[in-house]
């Protein structure tokens, strides 16, 4: 069943083959302007009127039942312009994760990239944030940019970063579906791989490899996924971005942005994870031909740190790899004194 669609003017627009249109063998108005935003490039549907016998369908109209003569007309609508506290209505709706009153301005229709006065944040990213993925499906349909920054403290945090960091996988599938850059960066969070490798979000993380992010992308701070995974202790995550074939024996700068001496030069994962006793990390990237005699720019050792921060068990399992015993002292100490701290291996 052929379905014309005429501007006003009487240009047509499509015919539209309704049979292509049904969903759950229902075709509604809704599924109708949804298939001219897709397949004819029309805006989305909270822009479009679609008219039959000069009165305005409502969207949940089955195409299927419109009485002769059978064909609608469409109006589209330009975007309206919104007040200050229309504005931050739509906004804080978005962020409250109220879904009918985000679609509601959307209709009006409001543009859904507005930004409110007193704040940055536009709709899309205080839903991200919060997970509603509901409203962020509204917000997409209605073309926001998945991309639009939110300018805080010097960083700008995308809506996919925000969602990586807080672990909403839902919204993360919906923003790299729309193709989000998934390699979009700032200081405080990194990459949307090392945000949700940190927190530990292991579907998340799945989620950004099966949509090709670079496993060993290196993040403004200077760190990769592998590095922060091996600093929090993230065992599955860790595990994840091994089998996944993340580069193992990377030398991270340092660039000051964890509060521990640690950090203060040059190191790898496999340091980190010996330094704060996380045996099952350490297990892991022994398991993947990590480098264990690999020294940092102090040329402190993982059996070095292991050692002089009392993880016996690390310490033992590093030896067992093969580890040299001699590398238990940076080469600034004298051989023939043991160094303050250091705790033997019973």
């Amino acid at each position: 069943m052929m379905l014309p669609v005429h501007l006003l003017s009487g240009e047509e627009v499509a015919v539209v083959p309704l049979e292509e249109v049904v969903s759950d063998d229902f075709c509604t108005v809704r599924h109708l302007k949804r298939y001219l935003c897709c397949a004819h490039g029309l805006p989305p549907r909270f822009q479009q009127r679609i008219l039959h016998d000069g009165a305005v369908l409502d969207d949940e109209t089955c195409c299927f039942r419109l009485a002769s003569p059978f064909s609608v007309q469409l109006i589209l609508l330009p975007f309206v312009e919104a007040t200050p506290a229309q504005i931050d209505h739509f906004v804080e709706a978005a962020r409250k994760g109220e879904s009918s009153e985000v679609e509601r301005h959307l209709l009006l229709p409001h543009d859904p990239d507005l930004i409110p006065q007193r704040r940055q944040a536009r709709a899309l990213y205080q839903a991200s944030c919060d997970g509603h993925a509901g409203v962020v499906s509204l917000l997409l349909e209605a073309m926001a940019n998945p991309d639009a920054p939110y300018q805080h403290l010097g960083n700008s945090r995308t809506p996919l970063l925000a969602a990586c960091e807080k672990g909403h996988k839902e919204v993360v599938r919906l923003l790299l579906d729309r193709g989000a850059d998934h390699e979009a960066a700032c200081w405080d969070f990194g990459t949307p791989l090392t945000a949700a490798s940190f927190e530990g979000h292991l579907e998340v993380v799945s989620l950004l490899l099966d949509a090709g992010v670079d496993k060993d992308a290196v993040d403004p701070r200077g760190f990769t996924a592998l590095f922060v995974a091996s600093v929090a202790g993230e065992v599955k995550v860790v595990k994840a971005l091994l089998a996944a074939g993340a580069h193992q024996n990377l030398v991270h700068p340092d660039k000051g942005a964890f509060d521990d001496s640690l950090f203060a030069e040059s190191t790898t994962a496999m340091i980190v994870a010996s330094a704060l006793g996380h045996l099952e990390v350490v297990r892991l990237l022994l398991e993947a031909r990590a480098a264990v005699d690999t020294a940092s720019s102090s040329g402190h050792t993982a059996v070095y740190e292991a050692s002089r921060r009392g993880h016996g068990k690390v310490v033992r399992l590093l030896l067992e790899a093969g580890a040299e015993e001699r590398l238990f002292k940076p080469p600034w100490l004298e051989l023939t004194r043991e160094p303050v701290g250091f705790h033997r291996v019973t």
